[in-house]
């Protein structure tokens, strides 16, 4: 008979399985190497305490190499209020808006499908923040179209530094 303890931890039905948790502090940037494997199509980063910043970047990272050529794009929609605003951007050289602390508080979700594999990479975001109290929701979705196999990512902050931790999930292939 199996324990509830053990199903909880490793059941089958288990969607998530975690990959690695980094601590960092005072740092510039941070990059995480060999999270992204055949094993798992799909991802989810969990940012946990991150503070020193406005905002946040990620970059992909291939052989612990950062891909900064200028193939990262990004959609965004943000709400607030009875307001909606609409962004995009091309040919930057990472995706940005990762994580916006400008506001009170934060939450926020990230998740990356295909890095490892030799086609367009696809990320989403939905985060919620509370500016002077009110709820301000972003809806982003982030695109990366070449043929590299990335296996890690970098952490860059608009400017100083940060501090903090963030883990990776990989999502059961089904």
């Amino acid at each position: 008979m199996t324990k509830a303890r053990d199903l909880a931890t490793s059941g089958p039905d288990l969607g998530l399985v975690h990959i690695k948790t980094e601590s960092f502090s005072g740092v510039t940037s941070h990059s995480i190497n060999d999270v992204f494997s055949a094993t798992y199509n799909n991802y989810k980063l969990l940012f946990n305490n991150i503070t020193g910043i406005d905002w946040l970047g990620i970059r992909l990272r291939a052989s612990g190499t950062d891909d900064s050529g200028a193939n990262y794009r990004q959609q965004s929609n943000t709400s607030s209020g009875t307001g909606n605003t609409a962004s995009r951007q091309v040919n930057q050289t990472y995706w940005g808006n990762v994580i916006e602390l400008s506001g009170a508080g934060y939450s926020s979700g990230f998740e990356i499908a295909n890095p490892f594999l030799t086609t367009t990479t696809m990320a989403g975001h939905i985060a919620g923040a509370a500016m002077a109290g009110n709820p301000v929701l972003y809806l982003i979705d982030y695109g990366l179209n070449t043929s590299t196999s990335y296996d890690g990512f970098s952490l860059i902050p608009a400017s100083g530094t940060i501090t903090g931790s963030i883990s990776v999930y990989g999502y059961k292939k089904s």
